[in-house]
């Protein structure tokens, strides 16, 4: 298996979704529902196994369908992250025409994608609004984002792409953090620090008794990271152990 975290993060995000799902007041929102996977992080969410599970159990006969596009971002030499975004036929579960076929007709849209500067999501909500504009497609449709992981600055920056690209063409969208609004290292335009002021006392009780409240401002990432880094391991562990090896055995938490 070469995944670092596997079966238990795998259903631990499951899970996490399933309280999302059942947090929505369904009959505010109008079928057809589609998940809207952004590659490779997206899928890692089990958005619609989450789903199939909560109908399943409320007996409700309300399909998601998939949707599947791949996004990568990159930082320009002036310091902006733009990203590109395409549909993966190597990857990607289903064919480029499903994937259009699903979302442009979909009146509702759930996406679950961790967030930090949001610029592979401003990215894809300005793809969808093109996309609509091509089709001439009008009609209101609502987008709802969950982030198992976001940042702080999340909602400021899609804010913006709400007034003036999503608004403008009646598309809605919600942003629904888990736990906490993580504070953005915007010298790195990644790491996401645990020390915030948003967060649920329950969450913030359950890291420091974890970490350790001395510790929390030495953890470099709150991302767990279900893109990248998941998918190249031998890499991304180096680069644990060289940002830990900085510190004496003894300093550490017990679980790193």
């Amino acid at each position: 298996d070469p995944f670092l975290v596997a079966d238990e993060l795998l259903y631990l995000a499951k899970e996490s979704c399933k309280d999302f799902i059942r947090c929505l007041d369904l009959q505010r929102y109008n079928p057809p529902f589609t998940c809207l996977n952004i590659l490779r992080g997206g899928r890692y969410y089990a958005m619609l196994d989450a789903w199939h599970d909560i109908m399943t159990a409320q007996q409700q006969p309300l399909p998601l369908l998939l949707a599947e596009i791949r996004a990568k971002r990159k930082k320009h030499s002036d310091g902006t992250w733009l990203s590109n975004v395409w549909h993966d036929h190597e990857i990607s579960e289903i064919s480029a025409l499903q994937t259009l076929n699903n979302i442009l007709n979909a009146n509702t849209i759930i996406i679950g994608d961790t967030i930090a500067t949001a610029s592979t999501l401003q990215s894809v909500l300005q793809w969808f609004v093109d996309l609509r504009k091509c089709m001439q497609i009008t009609r209101h449709v609502d987008i709802l984002i969950y982030s198992i992981c976001g940042s702080s600055v999340a909602k400021y920056k899609l804010y913006s792409v709400y007034k003036n690209a999503l608004r403008p063409n009646n598309i809605g969208v919600e942003l629904i953090l888990a736990n906490a609004a993580y504070t953005l290292n915007e010298n790195n335009g990644t790491d996401l620090s645990l020390i915030t002021p948003e967060i649920l006392p329950a969450a913030r009780k359950y890291i420091d008794e974890k970490i350790g409240k001395q510790f929390l401002r030495h953890m470099k990432c709150a991302i767990w990271d279900w893109g990248q880094r998941f998918n190249e391991t031998e890499t991304h562990l180096l680069e644990v152990k060289e940002y830990f090896s900085k510190f004496h055995v003894y300093d550490l938490p017990l679980h790193i």
